[in-house]
């Protein structure tokens, strides 16, 4: 009896048979991976947005090292020494945060439609022997002026588009509200 030569038919037979159906079961395996793997892919392979833009402080310099953070710690990017900045961020993504030593953090929700963001952040400041309350007034009048101050970039030309891609929220240092005002 020889394994290797054309001597049996019988053994060249059954070896065929035992051929075709290991073909068959692999093949059976590689369509059914390639399903699993084409629902995985539609499932969890979205496409990611990319974002560039510009951050300014209140005197309309650049600022360079501004953190750019999503849920409040984790960090997905950072500003050059122009201010500018890209990301590729998931679309589920809404809210960005920006934060830099000596500035106040700025949480920015974004618009669908976003794809040049240009923020202006505000430095923070020291009030020597005011009341909590006080500087909540102060803070929140420093905040309503970011509208002139985008359009006061706007014309000099250091900010691409006339209205803000996304709204920057103001949040309260007051633990009674807690709510970040539009």
């Amino acid at each position: 009896m020889e394994w290797f030569g054309n001597k049996n038919p019988q053994l060249l037979k059954a070896g065929g048979t035992l051929w075709a159906r290991l073909k068959n079961i692999t093949m059976k395996k590689m369509l059914f991976l390639t399903f699993v793997l084409f629902c995985i892919q539609n499932c969890f392979g979205q496409e990611l947005r990319l974002i560039h833009g510009k951050v300014l402080e209140e005197g309309l310099e650049p600022m360079p090292g501004v953190q750019i953070m999503i849920n409040d710690s984790v960090r997905i990017g950072q500003t050059d020494l122009n201010g500018n900045f890209e990301l590729q961020l998931n679309p589920n993504i809404k809210k960005i945060e920006f934060d830099c030593i000596g500035c106040e953090r700025t949480p920015v929700i974004l618009k669908s439609n976003c794809s040049n963001l240009e923020v202006i952040i505000l430095l923070s400041g020291t009030h020597c022997f005011a009341k909590p309350k006080k500087v909540e007034r102060i803070r929140k009048k420093r905040f309503q002026t970011l509208q002139s101050l985008y359009k006061s970039a706007y014309e000099k030309g250091l900010f691409k588009s006339s209205d803000p891609c996304g709204d920057i929220q103001f949040v309260s240092w007051l633990s009674n509200d807690k709510k970040p005002s539009p």
